[in-house]
């Protein structure tokens, strides 16, 4: 036994192990007491590494076989259990990580060191991705890569703080570091050859398998998340590096046939011509004339009577019907169905199309990097405020840097309409009547939620504070999107009566008539938004 160089290697674990339970407990404020596994870890892991030699050679290939399975566990710990996951995507987390391992393996022929790479990469991997989550509620993607140099430069403004599970997470990651040192088997092949072409297959099965996961035939096979909406979720559901691998098919954008740098110029060209030309398409300026432009995008309102005749027991947007006398009415075909809502938003704030993009892909997630000319950015340059309002999380869909990038001057989420503590809560423990019930408390008489999302009653009223609250120097520009028609529609809630029941065809259709009863409550609200804006 070499007690001395034992005792090196633990005082360099402690000098790591030691620093990160101590900082932890500088940052908590509460929950201390489950450190009591970081202190028995690190004592462990101190005494082992001082007193013990090699491993026996059993353990030592247990160990080493199931290696790759408890990296896999530790990484994704940072941010959630691994009961949370979904079970098909697990399996093809474990053959990520037994290729790469594997890789490792036939690139070094040495376990230990093999083992060691594999837990400096998937450790600070993982822990990127933790702080990343704590800083914007979103974890890594492939397209921030893209903003790596802008991240730097402002990561010095943010407060890095672990939790327990972050802090015992690192600990044990230490601890397996210390179990790999005490590895001593080596991969030793006859002939260098053969560890060269293991290699390359290896590498080979990694890249085809990275490949294969990104298809749909993958995804239906692991059972994979492909909500896109929030990626948080779908990173716990699907893992790490599993839904990285996955989100990376969206980075490319086909150049469109016939697209090029003439052809938009001709194409503005022929629209001056319009502009500037005689008969009924020439169009005409009114100098000095700019009027206040609100744009509501109602979650998810739809005329489901294009579809196709029904019957329900009373009329459902009575108001909108009604509307003739300066009106203008018609149908707007979207891009999404079921989900994706920025889409449409990008759609509509920039005049592109999501006909370009990969399918399945997000614009605002991929593709909006950098200044997004459009509706926004024309409105500013003819002297207009800017403002966005979105009643949900400020992280969701990557609104926030991409509203900056399109020239909005601020953007009012739910963070700015209730109180913090009540919300931190509810991300935390998931319970939609029990928020419910805080938020009535907490505000009584404000008709603030609807089921468990913010009224359009009280977004039309923030809308109409916001107008009134506006610099009368400038016209005045408010791109709204709502949110109190999202899904789910099957759920029943104390503060929602459904007042609309579909009677033609005959079923069962209980979640069309919770949608058109919201519909109805919305055909209301939007009666009272335009008649204050017709008093005006």
């Amino acid at each position: 036994m070499h007690l001395k160089k034992h005792w090196k290697a633990a005082c360099f674990f402690a000098v790591i192990m030691l620093p990160v339970l101590f900082y932890t407990l500088s940052k908590l404020e509460d929950e201390k007491a489950w450190l009591w596994l970081g202190a028995a870890v690190i004592a462990a892991t101190l005494l082992f590494t001082a007193a013990a030699d090699a491993l026996p050679k059993s353990l030592q290939i247990i160990f080493t076989a199931a290696f790759p399975a408890i990296v896999f566990m530790l990484t994704e710990s940072y941010t959630h259990m691994l009961s949370q996951m979904w079970t098909g995507p697990v399996w093809a987390n474990l053959i990520l990580y037994y290729l790469f391992f594997g890789v490792l393996l036939a690139l070094t022929g040495w376990p230990a060191l093999s083992m060691c790479l594999m837990i400096l990469v998937c450790a600070l991997a993982g822990l990127a991705n933790y702080f990343v989550i704590l800083f914007r509620s979103a974890p890594i993607l492939p397209w921030d890569l893209g903003s790596f140099g802008v991240a730097m430069s402002v990561a010095g403004n943010f407060s890095y703080t672990l939790t327990v599970r972050a802090c015992n997470v690192i600990l044990l990651f230490m601890a397996a570091a210390a179990l790999a040192l005490k590895v001593n088997i080596r991969i030793r092949p006859k002939k260098k050859k053969y560890r060269a072409g293991a290699l390359v297959l290896l590498v080979c099965l990694l890249a085809a398998f990275c490949r294969y996961v990104q298809t749909d035939d993958a995804a239906d096979r692991f059972s994979m998340d492909k909500t896109l909406f929030t990626p948080k979720v779908m990173y716990r559901n699907n893992g790490l590096f599993l839904s990285f691998i996955v989100n990376t098919r969206y980075l490319h954008i086909e150049k469109p046939e016939g697209y090029s740098e003439e052809a938009a110029l001709a194409a503005a060209q022929a629209a001056d011509a319009v502009r500037s030309g005689d008969g009924e398409d020439a169009l005409t300026e009114d100098e000095g004339i700019r009027p206040n432009i609100i744009v509501v995008m109602n979650e998810s309102l739809a005329d489901l009577r294009v579809d196709g005749e029904f019957e329900a027991s009373e009329e459902f947007m009575p108001f909108y019907d009604s509307l003739t006398e300066n009106t203008i009415k018609g149908n707007a075909y979207v891009s999404v169905f079921g989900s994706g809502t920025s889409n449409t938003e990008y759609e509509f704030l920039t005049g592109n199309s999501m006909a370009f993009m990969p399918a399945g892909s997000n614009a605002y997630q991929a593709f909006v990097t950098e200044e997004q000319p459009g509706l926004t950015s024309t409105l500013l340059a003819q002297g207009y405020s800017a403002d966005a309002f979105h009643p949900y999380n400020r992280s969701s869909w990557n609104r926030t840097n991409v509203y900056k990038a399109m020239g909005f001057s601020s953007f009012i989420t739910i963070e700015d309409l209730i109180d913090n503590e009540i919300l931190q809560s509810y991300r935390t423990n998931g319970n939609d009547y029990m928020f419910i019930r805080r938020v009535e408390s907490h505000y009584p008489d404000e008709n603030m939620l609807l089921r468990k999302y913010v009224s359009d009653d009280y977004d039309f009223r923030k809308v109409i504070e916001m107008y009134e609250n506006r610099n009368t120097e400038q016209p005045f520009y408010l791109f709204n999107v709502t949110m109190q028609n999202h899904s789910p529609y099957d759920r029943t809630f104390a503060n929602f009566d459904e007042t609309i029941q579909l009677t033609s065809p005959a079923g069962d259709f209980r979640k069309v008539n919770q949608y058109l009863s919201l519909v109805k409550v919305t055909d209301d609200d939007f009666r009272n938004l335009t008649e204050y804006f017709k008093q005006q």
